[in-house]
């Protein structure tokens, strides 16, 4: 009889500490970003770190994954870079997810869509179709779901 239990606590501190060793290792990295966004030279490079800074933060602290994604915007627009501009509405459209403004996630989703398929770049049409695909997922429109990701497996498959 106390096998059991033991056994669930056993479990349960070994998830605990698979969870804090894994927000250690995104610290880290997180942690290099910083510093390297502190020392970018140019402005392109800023933009793709504030971009994956955005990315790091998106799923365990939006609010400042929406930060870093608008500040990567501001500045892709004014260095008029497509790919900037697609991939700061992309992360800025994974924040609004996670805060659960589905709303504004799908509309800054189908805005970095509709650029990345403007420049041709399979692979974040891909990741967009994914993220709309998940947002529906979140809404309960399973029949939308499923027709955003069957598209996204189609052209992954041609990649």
């Amino acid at each position: 009889m106390l096998r059991k239990p033991k056994i669930k606590y056993i479990l349960l501190i070994l998830t605990l500490c698979s969870c804090s060793l894994n927000l250690h290792g995104q610290q880290s990295k997180v942690d290099s970003l910083l510093v390297k966004l502190t020392q970018s030279k140019d402005d392109i490079s800023e933009v793709n770190l504030l971009n994956e800074l955005s990315y790091e933060y998106w799923d365990i602290y939006p609010i400042e994954g929406l930060k870093y994604a608008k500040q990567a915007l501001v500045l892709s627009e004014k260095l008029k870079s497509k790919v900037g501009i697609a991939e700061s509405y992309s992360n800025i459209s994974r924040s609004y997810r996670r805060l659960t403004n589905l709303t504004k996630s799908l509309e800054y989703g189908f805005k970095s869509l509709n650029l990345y398929e403007e420049i041709s770049d399979k692979h974040g049409i891909v990741r967009n179709l994914i993220n709309i695909g998940n947002i529906y997922r979140v809404q309960k429109d399973y029949k939308k779901s499923l027709e955003y990701l069957h598209q996204a497996l189609k052209l992954n498959e041609e990649i």
